[in-house]
């Protein structure tokens, strides 16, 4: 995928999911930018639009006990990517979300040693195992290719993306 004379916001940090996101659209010729550039300065000065691709996740919509704070907080993204995608939509600027299931990360290796856990977490996802980075890199290279540049101010939820747990819990 050709992504050269793109700007990439990648939210989050520079650690598991987004690091791989990061890496793959460096790969395809992306400008990347981590943490912190304001919406409104850079694709509007340059005239060329651009793409916004927020790192949500399957619990902006599912429950997660002993975690509304990370619940609330990506609930809160998806709004924010809906409103942006408005704001921006003139500008010639998309603004989508993927929203990954559960995705092997630093953040959740201490559950790859509780067998009990990891056996209950499967029993929700058709594969069977847990993703990678590199399966939402390349969701996230493809929103920020030429092929989405009508679709905005949506989440990203595919079942390569999520391995089925959406599907799969309703």
């Amino acid at each position: 995928m050709r992504l050269s004379n793109r700007d990439a916001l990648v939210t989050g940090s520079s650690q598991g999911i987004d690091r791989g996101i990061d890496l793959r659209l460096a790969e395809g010729g992306a400008d990347v930018v981590l943490n912190g550039r304001e919406y409104d300065q850079g694709p509007r000065d340059s005239g060329r639009g651009g793409w916004i691709i927020n790192n949500s996740s399957v619990h902006e919509e599912l429950p997660f006990p002993n975690f509304t704070g990370y619940c609330a907080s990506k609930g809160g993204l998806k709004m924010l990517t809906r409103n942006l995608a408005i704001k921006l939509a003139s500008l010639g600027i998309t603004v989508n979300s993927v929203a990954p299931g559960a995705i092997e990360t630093p953040i959740n290796s201490a559950l790859m040693n509780l067998p009990e856990k990891i056996a209950a977490l499967f029993g929700n996802i058709p594969a069977q195992h847990l993703g990678q980075s590199r399966d939402v890199s390349g969701a996230v290279a493809f929103l920020a290719s030429d092929d989405t540049s009508y679709m905005t101010g949506t989440t990203f939820f595919s079942m390569e993306v999520c391995y089925g747990i959406t599907a799969s819990s309703e």
